[in-house]
């Protein structure tokens, strides 16, 4: 998890926006079109920070995870073949 989901997680956000929509004036009509916008904005968000977040810190991540095991077994080939035994 990110820095950002740790800090801010989506569910608390969720719940938070919906006591926001329910302490509005309860005389009024709650305009459900503004809060599902919110909401879908909000989903977009989220959708749009794992996007970023698979693309640059668990793509680099999973790159040099990669390369170290590349690297690892190139050299236990070289030791087992100096190897005399």
């Amino acid at each position: 998890m990110s820095d950002i989901q740790d800090k801010y997680n989506k569910n608390d956000i969720r719940e938070n926006l919906e006591q926001q929509f329910q302490q509005l004036n309860a005389d009024l009509e709650k305009p459900e079109d503004l809060k599902k916008e919110v909401f879908n904005t909000l989903d977009s968000l989220t959708l749009l920070g794992d996007i970023v977040e698979l693309f640059t810190t668990k793509f680099i991540e999973t790159e040099v995870k990669f390369l170290d095991t590349i690297s690892n077994s190139e050299n236990q080939d070289k030791s087992s073949k100096n190897d005399p035994t």
